[in-house]
């Protein structure tokens, strides 16, 4: 898989017009804004997990560790990455569901694991607002797993 950036080797910034989602690296910004991006990860969804995700909570199933944190106003972004990774390793492609995916009507973020710290560490300059703000879904396809961090102050890893 790429890298997200053309530089990163040479320690360039993330640049949201080189962000590779779901299926083909789309690098174009129209790209980023796709409906067919997530027709296609439900349908992955439903293949893999038998599950499309509709609502988070749907998601609490076959857990194999969870985490209860205790709910709390603020997260910083790097520590909602480091819960989720303490729950299970992160190994391949990863699919990264943010509240921006949501409410701009983006696909899942498609993200390399060795890149994920990097990805979270510069999302809030490349899109203007938090990683975390209410709910971080990650899913690994290859790994059949989950990876959740719920706004109530839980996180949890389900297997498929």
């Amino acid at each position: 898989m790429a890298s997200l950036t053309d530089d990163n080797e040479a320690g360039g910034n993330l640049d949201k017009r080189n962000i590779w989602l779901i299926g083909a690296g789309h690098t174009r910004i129209e790209d980023m804004f796709d409906k067919s991006v997530w027709r296609e990860f439900d349908k992955r969804m439903f293949q893999v997990f038998g599950k499309s995700i509709h609502c988070v909570d749907d998601l609490y199933f076959n857990v194999i560790r969870e985490n209860r944190i205790g709910e709390r106003i603020t997260f910083k972004d790097e520590e909602v990455l480091n819960y989720l990774q303490d729950l299970h390793s992160m190994m391949g492609e990863l699919y990264v569901i943010t509240d921006y995916c949501y409410e701009h009507d983006h696909g899942p973020f498609m993200v390399c694991s060795k890149e994920l710290e990097r990805f979270v560490n510069t999302f809030k300059t490349v899109f203007r607002e938090p990683f975390y703000s209410t709910d971080i879904i990650i899913v690994s396809f290859e790994q059949k797993l989950i990876w959740v961090f719920f706004h109530e102050g839980m996180c949890w890893v389900s297997k498929g």
